[in-house]
């Protein structure tokens, strides 16, 4: 399908009109991807306000499924910015009440909503306030808000008290952590590669004057292998298989001792074997099916005495179900994870764990939501 346009139906259903003419249904604001996919264009048409937060949430995260690669999507909203000056000017007097464009007036629809047949003392009086805002939105809160669930190039502008947004949709989000600064990127996400600079910071301090080749498969937007390029006195191959990933990398998370690479680990084929001291694979073999193929290629790829760093959700304490992981093949246990890397030739030298998926704080054992294991490819 082309193009789209959602309009406000009722306070969390919407209207879907199919290029700009013709009324297809009506629906719950984060359903539209259930019944509409692989669009070219999105038009959201002044219905976000009357949404909650996380219903908003849900309906954005909703219409970045809708499209295709490629796609982009139009939104527009209320400037709450521009209504709270409003209401800051108001003059607050009986005829700047009654005048409708008065900024009194103004700003109370603009922070509330029209709010029809509210008049408690008429015959049409309805007190379900269907038509009332229950979000805002300010130029910052909604480029933050649209990066978040995954959409990239985003242009916020305001005219005349309206917020207009353009954004494009250059990747499947997935599970991935996307945002153009490290302060949006879920904390448990961040201690896995600050940990593993850390260590590899005290490695180097053991041998003096090196420089060491690493290898950060599954890199996705690139700001892990930021933080190792920025942290290390070493070279960072980045790899992904999602373009779109890639792209977002180079422009947001660029650093001159890494070489962002878009493939397909199964067809890599310009890499020679013992190319890397070290490779880091965090959260990837649960979504595969091929990980011991996979384990046995990083063993192939690293140099004897090579170090490999990987992580991925512990099932005795986060265990996979379909519903509520459906990006993932399977999750393994501290015995299961540490049996398949020495199945694949690896000495298992230390295992880590993370207890929670808020902090992530990382220390050492084997009962926490996920594993963190260190591996070496034995000197020959």
């Amino acid at each position: 399908m082309n193009s789209i346009t959602i309009q406000y139906a009722s306070r969390n259903k919407v209207t879907i009109i199919k290029n700009e003419s013709t009324e297809l249904f009506t629906t719950l604001a984060w359903h539209v991807s259930k019944n509409i996919s692989n669009c070219g264009r999105v038009i959201s048409d002044n219905h976000l306000q009357y949404l909650t937060n996380m219903e908003a949430d849900s309906c954005l995260n909703d219409l970045h499924n809708a499209l295709n690669i490629g796609g982009t999507l139009e939104l527009n909203v209320p400037d709450f910015d521009y209504v709270v000056s409003l209401w800051l000017e108001a003059t607050w007097k009986e005829a700047e009440i009654r005048n409708p464009h008065s900024a009194a007036s103004s700003s109370i629809k603009g922070i509330f909503g029209e709010q029809p047949n509210t008049n408690p003392m008429l015959e049409n009086y309805d007190n379900k306030l269907l038509d009332s805002f229950h979000s805002c939105y300010s130029k910052a809160r909604l480029k933050f808000l649209l990066e978040r669930v995954g959409f990239t190039d985003v242009q916020v502008t305001s005219n005349a008290g309206c917020l207009n947004a353009i954004a494009n949709k250059t990747m499947n989000k997935g599970e991935r952590q996307i945002s153009t600064s490290l302060d949006n990127i879920r904390p448990d996400h961040l201690n896995r590669y600050e940990f593993a600079a850390d260590f590899l910071k005290n490695k180097l301090l053991l041998k003096k004057n090196a420089m060491l080749n690493i290898l950060d498969l599954a890199c996705g937007i690139g700001y892990g292998s930021w933080i190792l390029a920025n942290s290390l006195d070493a070279s960072v191959t980045s790899v992904d298989v999602d373009s779109g990933a890639i792209d977002y990398a180079k422009e947001y998370y660029q650093h001159e001792k890494i070489k962002y690479l878009c493939e397909d680990v199964k067809t890599w084929s310009e890499v020679d074997n013992e190319s890397f001291d070290v490779i880091v694979s965090f959260e990837t073999i649960e979504h595969i099916t091929f990980d011991k193929w996979l384990l046995n290629r990083y063993f192939q790829l690293l140099r004897p005495g090579g170090l490999l760093i990987v992580s991925t959700p512990n099932e005795t304490y986060m265990p996979f179900d379909k519903h509520t992981f459906p990006f993932h093949v399977k999750h393994y246990t501290s015995e299961e994870i540490c049996g398949l890397v020495s199945s694949c030739g690896f000495e298992v030298i230390d295992e880590f764990m993370q207890l929670d998926n808020k902090t992530g704080k990382i220390e050492r054992g084997n009962s926490g939501v996920f594993s963190l294991l260190l591996g070496r490819k034995m000197e020959s």
